[in-house]
């Protein structure tokens, strides 16, 4: 799970960059703001469903889940 943690703080990092090269443009004390004030750990995290499974497969998993 901290793996995907990880992965998911590195691409947010990248995604604000360029979210701030676009509105700010060469102003990097602003950029710097931005990016200071919506980058944080844990933000946003991956979690996971059982949505996603076939019915037959929904009993198992909440009984495992007991």
């Amino acid at each position: 799970m901290d793996t995907f943690k990880k992965v998911v703080y590195d691409d947010h990092k990248r995604i604000l960059d360029l979210i701030a090269d676009d509105l700010y443009g060469d102003c990097k004390e602003e950029k710097k703001e931005f990016i200071e004030k919506y980058h944080k750990k844990n933000y946003s995290y991956f979690q996971p469903s059982i949505d996603d499974v076939k019915i037959f497969h929904k009993k198992r998993i909440k009984n495992a889940l007991k």
